[in-house]
């Protein structure tokens, strides 16, 4: 039997290479994303180690989580002379971290497209923390600064070069004195890196007689746990020790928290291809099974038992699934190659390092593969053991399933219906955009099932009436393409199932990036007054200068200057990560617009806060109420409801005065700073001023309104056409399907074909019938793809509506846009789709010997 299924594997390459396919794109993506995301942690934990590896103990702050601007709590300098006579300690380093731009000898500003500009100050000391140098020496007076050698070697900027260095609220001009770099990395993960002596780096920081954090070298041969409790004995409150290892692991788990987002998404992706992929092996078997049911059959007759022959289909499904994960492992590895180019096209710098294919990545790839292989083709392998020894002297003989109408399907049906539809309530009630975004997707693979069990009974509603528009034409051949796609309902909805879920998809993308648009659009034309916008709009969101506010106050033809901050914060007992908006309620008047439904804006004072409606709502406040925040540093303050603004305003759901906002966060950064054109002014001539006064301000940019509009459509549209060139990959995967799925039927009905040639019937009516069945099962699918792609997109954006997806670029209040105009072109896709995936099964089956046909036994 083992023979005998190793021969069939042979006999039928072609069919089985479409099923080798899908199953690859999904293991691929799943052995992708886990090379991809361990070789990351791998290379940061051993970063981080080399890093840190001259570091006994880390004293600093105690902090629960990291502000978003990258802003580091503070302790008194006088701690370092607190811990200089403990025993053990070999040496010490105090250090400030802070924000610095570095600006090339040729003016350009060096700013990567994500990663932070950092500031260190730095001894020269490698063996107590962080950096070595590469080239020349480590700063040694004020005005003297070492840059990375990522930086250095792509801005061409060398030992002795001057440089211009922009910080938060100062800038200064420095001598090169030497190239570093962190660990043994050209950077940090492709955060810019400039050096400087403490005080220097105290200085434009702002931290005279703070330090950020001390580095403990020890003595040989003392124990670093002892050590460290000697030295948190020394410490105030609010400061701790803990161990070098510690503080390395903990900076590599923050890195590798993010690309664990990545991960998700990926993961994602993946499992949509083999959600898709599992249709076509359904169908790859229930091919194999229908053309060997008389082989099958002689083998029951010359003594096999229905044991063996389900065995030997079963070896078919794990030789096939093994060699398609081999293979996934294989195209996974070349897609974390893709990937870390992705990265690195985008302005990121990863350490270049070996990629690791860790036992469990290799045992999931298979697991996955073989496990999915196996159990689509389980149905299959169950039907051929029931095929009778009979069956080998009958020419008729298939393997075809009954296709009665069956209670539980339809029970199961209701349940998966109800599912979809409590999964998606949850979704919509949920706090977190991502959790939201997460039950919604559990909804719609709830709505998959529940139009695959109840999909027999749609089909002979449906084929008939889209027949009556499209087979109409066609005559004999079209009435008879509409009989063989009701005939066997139950594989036209496996057919129609791979294309639906693509066509879902590519809807739900559509329609999203469409009430994006909307949205987006309403929300600034609602809410924006003001005519310049001045941020960094270049890449994820981040801090500036509150310098620039000012500057650009004193431009002519500005009126009026307001600014926007914005930072995490997290909720007593929940560990989301969520953000607020800090804001002067007298500066922004005219310049932003809330729609306030309880209160106003002038009501906004230090110790108050406005919240958005749905907040109040899911969480049953009134103004009046408290409602306590916390913060990076630990501190929870209560805030009194002093205002109700409607959902989507354009600003997050939390905003509170900027006098609380810098008591609560260490660093001031500006978001975004608006500004209004006095009256009779042109905003194009004070645009243009604006841009060069703030020419010594490279990180950030000048729009106007509607140049910022298009700024964050664009964003937006470039994430939503990554996404849907990854899913384009399931349409294809679904044709695929279809090419299969009309090679059964060509195969099931060879001997029905042949005879309608022998009385009569042409070579184009039989291709035609072939044809108008193909695009008869992709309408189909079409049409249910285009109802679940609504539905799904319709609870996804009352998912977003409140909390917006701030890790996706989505904002909040997202509105509904149906894009009537896609519909049809996706349907039309789909017919031509169909007409595509007919070709060579049409022309297979105008092609067949009459006389072998009839005689096919």
């Amino acid at each position: 039997m083992l023979r005998a299924a190793l021969a069939g594997i042979r006999a039928h390459l072609l069919r089985f290479a479409a099923t080798t396919f899908a199953v690859v794109i999904g293991v691929g993506f799943v052995a992708g994303t886990f090379v991809f995301t361990d070789t990351i942690n791998r290379t940061f934990d051993e970063l981080f180690e080399d890093a840190y590896a001259g570091v006994a103990v880390v004293v600093q702050p105690e902090r629960q989580f990291a502000e978003l601007s990258g802003g580091a709590a503070s302790m008194p300098e006088t701690v370092l002379d607190d811990l200089a006579d403990i025993e053990g300690i070999e040496a010490m380093r105090g250090s400030v971290i802070g924000t610095a731009t570095i600006i090339a000898p040729d003016g350009t500003a060096v700013l990567p497209q994500g990663p932070p500009t950092l500031g260190f100050s730095w001894d020269g000391n490698e063996e107590v923390g962080g950096f070595r140098m590469r080239a020349g020496e480590s700063p040694a007076r004020a005005g003297e600064v070492a840059v990375d050698s990522g930086s250095s070697s792509r801005h061409d900027i060398s030992v002795g070069d001057e440089v211009t260095v922009v910080f938060p609220d100062d800038r200064g001009t420095f001598r090169v004195s030497g190239i570093v770099e962190f660990g043994r990395a050209d950077n940090l993960g492709g955060a810019t890196i400039a050096v400087f002596t403490l005080p220097t780096a105290q200085r434009y920081f702002g931290l005279e007689g703070q330090l950020n954090a001390i580095f403990v070298a020890a003595r040989p041969g003392v124990d670093h746990p002892q050590l460290r409790e000697a030295v948190a004995e020394r410490l105030p409150d609010g400061v701790e020790a803990v161990l070098g290892a510690e503080a390395a692991s903990d900076e590599a788990e923050n890195i590798a928290e993010f690309f664990g987002i990545v991960q998700s998404v990926l993961l994602g992706f993946a499992f949509v291809a083999m959600f898709v992929g599992s249709f076509i092996i359904y169908n790859t078997f229930a091919i194999v099974v229908a053309q060997r049911i008389r082989e099958f059959a002689l083998l029951r007759a010359i003594g096999a038992t229905r044991r063996q022959v389900g065995g030997a289909i079963m070896v078919e499904a794990t030789a096939v699934g093994l060699i398609a994960s081999a293979l996934g492992i294989v195209a996974g590895l070349g897609l974390a190659i893709a990937l870390r180019e992705l990265i690195e096209a985008f302005g990121g710098q990863l350490p270049q390092t070996d990629l690791v294919l860790q036992q469990r990545t290799v045992a999931v790839a298979f697991a996955l593969g073989v496990g999915v292989t196996v159990l689509a083709a389980l149905v299959p392998a169950i039907r051929g053991t029931r095929v009778p020894p009979v069956a080998a002297m009958r020419v008729d003989a298939t393997a075809a399933p009954s296709e009665q109408g069956s209670r539980v399907r339809l029970w199961l049906g209701a349940a998966a219906a109800a599912g979809a539809g409590i999964l998606a309530w949850l979704g919509i009630r949920a706090d977190s955009g991502l959790l939201g975004a997460q039950l919604v997707g559990a909804a719609a693979v709830a709505a998959i099932l529940m139009f695959v069990l109840v999909g027999p009974v749609l089909v002979r509603v449906l084929v008939p009436a889209i027949g009556l528009l499209l087979a109409r034409p066609w005559g004999v051949a079209g009435r008879a393409a509409v009989a063989n796609a009701i005939r066997s309902p139950q594989r036209t909805v496996a057919t129609a199932s791979a294309l639906m879920i693509g066509v879902a998809i590519v809807v739900l993308t559509v329609l999203m990036s469409g009430s994006i648009d909307r949205t987006v659009r309403a929300q600034l034309d609602d809410t924006l007054r003001a005519d310049l916008a001045v941020g960094r709009f270049d890449g994820p969101p981040a801090g500036f200068s509150t310098a620039v506010a000012r500057e650009l106050a004193a431009v002519e033809g500005v009126d009026r200057v307001a600014s926007i901050r914005f930072n995490q914060f997290r909720l007593p007992g929940d560990d989301s990560i969520r953000i607020l908006d800090g804001i002067d309620p007298e500066a922004i008047q005219g310049l932003f617009d809330l729609p306030m439904v309880e209160g106003s804006e002038r009501s906004l004072r230090p110790g108050r806060i406005l919240l958005d409606r749905q907040v109040t709502e899911r969480r049953g406040l009134a103004i009046g109420d408290g409602i306590t925040l916390r913060f990076p540093a630990g501190d929870e303050v209560e805030f009194e409801v002093a205002g109700i603004y409607e959902s989507g305003a354009g600003l997050e759901n939390y905003i509170i005065h900027m006098q609380d906002y810098e008591q609560l966060y260490s660093e001031q950064l500006d978001g975004l700073v608006l500004a209004s054109v006095a009256s009779g002014m042109d905003v194009d001539e004070v645009a243009e001023r604006a841009r060069e006064v703030l020419l010594d301000y490279p990180v950030v940019e000048v729009r106007t309104q509607s140049e910022l509009r298009d700024t964050f459509l664009e964003q937006i549209d470039q994430l939503l056409l990554l996404v849907l060139a990854l899913l384009l990959l399931s349409v294809v995967i679904a044709l695929l399907g279809i090419v299969n799925t009309l090679g059964l039927s060509v195969l099931e009905r060879t001997r029905e074909i042949g005879l309608l040639r022998a009385v009569g019937a042409t070579r184009r009516q039989v291709a035609g019938s072939i044809g108008v069945e193909s695009v008869l099962v992709a309408v189909y699918g079409s049409i249910i793809g285009v109802v679940l792609g609504l539905a799904a997109g319709w609870a996804l954006v009352e998912a977003l509506g409140s909390v917006g997806f701030v890790g996706a670029g989505i904002p909040r209040g997202v509105v509904l846009d149906i894009p009537a105009g896609v519909i049809v072109e996706v349907l039309v896709v789909g017919i031509v789709a169909g007409v595509l995936a007919a070709l060579l099964p049409a022309l297979r089956a105008a092609r067949l010997d009459v006389l072998r046909a009839i005689s096919r036994g």
